[in-house]
């Protein structure tokens, strides 16, 4: 994350294409459950850009937005099977396959972004990346998502207390259900395409994302109350198939993912 997102991106394309002619024509899925307009979308269509320039139009990497082709669980599980070459979850989607990524999860566990990237930026990131493979998956680098901040329909939360009692939308991992619980909500699980509806219609009380996924899906129209809780801290973990990067020649694989 220290990196620029685009110097990341920039890195990824220059060396994946450092010859056309070495390869031959590909085509790939990129596929998140947030629009193009958000930080995850844009870093997304800025990738696709950057590849097919790279490649003369010889690689082409078409985007997949707003969960069209399924939540993070079900997008990584095709990577997995190969069905789909990228995606970029957040990091709670992998704790079902690699445990240790749980670490990350738990609640104010950074006070800052700077401290985030530290962690991240250096082996204990590098150590949660380097089990990936084992899973059929290969993680690039890390993204900033943000720190989590409570929305919801009921009251302001000014206190632990003022959370008791709300259904609480949660990620689908167990940290964050656990934290929810101790918080005195209760967790209900649901993935992101899901969310707006179930706050519209009160499935649930609130729920808790970064600041601008709340902006990017609107839940303004749907929530009155954000606290700026920063309760917890989300990064990304761009994600390719190993089956696909399997298929691309070694001196095209991106540098980025053995030297941070």
């Amino acid at each position: 994350m220290k990196t620029t997102l685009i110097a990341q991106l920039t890195g990824l394309a220059l060396a994946t294409l450092l010859s056309s002619s070495a390869i031959a024509d590909v085509t790939a899925k990129f596929a998140v459950t947030l629009s193009e307009k958000t930080h995850q979308g844009q870093g997304v269509a800025r990738f696709v850009d950057l590849v097919d320039k790279k490649s003369q139009g010889r690689i082409k990497i078409k985007p997949f937005y707003n969960g069209a082709l399924g939540n993070d669980v079900q997008v990584t599980s095709s990577l997995q099977g190969g069905t789909i070459e990228f995606t970029v979850p957040q990091t709670s989607t992998l704790t079902g396959m690699v445990k240790e990524f749980e670490i990350l999860d738990f609640p104010f566990l950074f006070g800052s972004e700077q401290d985030a990237e530290k962690v991240l930026d250096g082996p204990t990131g590098q150590k949660l990346l380097d089990k990936l493979p084992a899973k059929g998956l290969i993680g690039l680098a890390y993204w900033e998502n943000g720190f989590f901040n409570a929305t919801n329909s009921k009251r302001p939360i000014q206190k632990w207390e003022d959370f008791q009692g709300l259904k609480f939308r949660a990620v689908q991992a167990k940290i964050s259900q656990e934290t929810v619980k101790a918080l005195g909500a209760n967790p209900v699980p649901l993935a992101v395409p899901e969310l707006y509806t179930a706050l519209e219609t009160r499935t649930v009380d609130g729920q808790g994302t970064p600041s601008a996924v709340i902006a990017a899906l609107k839940l303004n129209e749907v929530q009155k109350y954000l606290s700026l809780t920063k309760h917890s801290y989300g990064a990304f973990v761009p994600l390719v198939s190993k089956k696909f990067w399997d298929t691309l020649p070694p001196q095209t694989r991106p540098s980025c993912v053995t030297q941070r």
